[in-house]
């Protein structure tokens, strides 16, 4: 419904994969924490809570929440495109638009 609402955006959606809802939920509540938080593309650690950008805050959120590393590197420093953790096997697309 959220991305219905949205038609002149492009939203891609993914899940991670092999986890049941209770334990992806550990992820939202973890990602709310965060809410007010500085943004930026700066942070090299990402495991540095200090601030975010869009993917190091899922990176940062599943990590700490289920202890996987989305993108299949526990290796926490460098910066970690969006495409990177859309395309990362741990991540079943549900929504696709247009080309990335």
């Amino acid at each position: 419904e959220w991305i219905a609402l949205r038609t002149k955006h492009l939203v891609w959606h993914g899940r991670l994969v092999n986890y049941p809802i209770e334990e992806r939920s550990k992820i939202a509540t973890l990602a709310d924490k965060q809410v007010g938080k500085p943004y930026s593309m700066f942070t090299f650690s990402l495991l540095d809570d200090t601030s975010f950008y869009c993917s190091k805050l899922v990176w940062y959120c599943v990590m700490k929440s289920l202890q996987v590393a989305i993108d299949g590197h526990k290796q926490p420093y460098g910066w970690l495109s969006p495409k990177a953790l859309l395309y990362s096997t741990a991540v079943e697309r549900l929504h696709i638009p247009d080309t990335y």
